[in-house]
């Protein structure tokens, strides 16, 4: 059986030779840049971040090292491919919470971010200095700290970071000290949950606060929010609907490449989600490698098609 590549980029996936492709996973290099094993040329891409086209393409500004990414484009399959766009948004970017951060993590708006070996941390006031690992968030971050977290929801709750930024002097005034949020918008407005968290509550009564069902027109489901938390509760002061996932916006039948962690397992069904999110993995068929036994909040890179509902066909799932 093929196998799929490790996590830290090392080896190629056996790939769809010159077809589309919608590939999601962490940017492990660049030349251009490398995600799930295929260094894809980014030469004639769009570049977007938070949903904005950026002119700039250095590695070491618009894209880092750790940050997750939504690459379109075509898997040569020998190792190298294509980008016609690659896309990046953070899953929060709030102040670190009190009493944190420790060693392994720390918290955002009550959000327990964890930490390992592979994720990375920069300063953005750092441009041009690539992003580092094996740092310890109890000496670079203090409680108040504006931090960007890119990562995978984890079942049960929290976010596995695979990036983590320091929103220091500039950067935090380019940036208003603006905090985000992604999740779900329950119905009525009052609450947001990201992944399998503890929803966070909205403040929808404070006249400074906005009411994003009200006030901006957001429809419960997949939201991005911006504002401030305060209290124990976030005051919006903008926000859109987005898709939750790769598949929402995936035509049916076309190739995906995803990277992330196993919830809802399901072995009898042959089914999980991945990363908290309503995409299902249907892995009946699919050959199954690496190390390990496949398991809830375990870090797998599925490769298949979606299907009709955005869920994913899996050919092949590589334990990381």
């Amino acid at each position: 059986a093929a196998s799929l590549a490790s996590c830290g980029g090392g080896g190629t996936v056996a790939g769809i030779g010159g077809t589309g492709i919608t590939t999601v996973g962490t940017i492990t290099g660049f030349g251009s840049i490398i995600v799930n094993g295929v260094h894809y040329d980014i030469t004639s891409a769009t570049i977007k971040k938070e949903g904005k086209s950026v002119n700039d393409k250095d590695p070491n500004t618009a894209l880092r090292e750790g940050m997750v990414v939504t690459v379109k484009g075509v898997d040569y399959g020998n190792g190298t491919g294509s980008a016609s766009e690659v896309s990046y948004r953070d899953e929060l970017q709030g102040p670190v919470d009190a009493g944190s951060p420790a060693s392994q993590g720390f918290s955002v708006m009550g959000i327990p971010i964890s930490v390992d070996a592979s994720t990375r941390f920069s300063k953005c006031s750092d441009d041009g200095v690539p992003p580092v690992t094996g740092w310890d968030p109890s000496t670079q971050l203090n409680a108040g700290d504006l931090v960007e977290v890119s990562g995978y929801p984890k079942p049960g709750g929290g976010i596995q970071a695979t990036y983590v930024e320091k929103k220091d002097g500039k950067c935090q005034a380019d940036d208003k000290g603006d905090q985000e949020i992604k999740g779900t918008l329950y119905a009525g407005g009052a609450s947001i949950q990201v992944g399998e968290s503890t929803p966070i509550s909205i403040d929808t009564t404070s006249a400074s606060c906005k009411d994003p069902i009200n006030d901006l027109g957001l429809t419960p489901g997949f939201v991005e929010l911006k504002g401030s938390y305060t209290g124990g509760k976030f005051c919006v002061t903008d926000g859109e609907n987005e898709d939750e996932h790769a598949g929402k916006s995936a035509q049916a039948g076309a190739h995906a490449d995803l990277e992330g962690l196993v919830s809802d397992l399901n072995g009898a069904n042959q089914t999980f989600r991945l990363n908290s999110t309503s995409m299902t993995v249907y892995y009946g068929s699919a050959t199954v490698t690496g190390t390990g036994t496949l398991a809830n909040s375990v870090h797998v890179e599925v490769k298949g098609t979606f299907n009709s509902n955005g869920d994913v066909n899996a050919s092949e799932v590589h334990i990381e």
